[in-house]
């Protein structure tokens, strides 16, 4: 859900900048999100094979495409000039 999605935006992005994201901030990243989200709701096995690399084994009762598309989103994020540069 928005509320969810929200909830996890904000404890990213305060732990990564000490601050929550801004509404253009929030509407890129939700942008962002949900390219990656369609990317892997379409393409369930690149999910599985991303989510699989690594030492921690995914949890199998999240969704694959929303977890893929989750961790996506925060490699973005923590590639920001801001995080980057703190």
């Amino acid at each position: 859900s928005a509320a969810d999605f929200d909830a996890r935006l904000d404890f990213i992005s305060t732990r990564l900048l000490a601050r929550p994201f801004n509404v253009k901030e929030r509407a890129v990243a939700n942008k962002s999100f949900e390219r990656f989200r369609a990317f892997y709701e379409s393409h369930e096995d690149e999910a599985v094979k991303f989510l699989s690399q690594g030492e921690r084994k995914p949890d199998p009762a999240l969704p694959a495409a929303g977890y893929a598309a989750m961790t996506m989103l925060t490699s973005q994020m923590l590639n920001l000039d801001e995080v980057l540069n703190k």
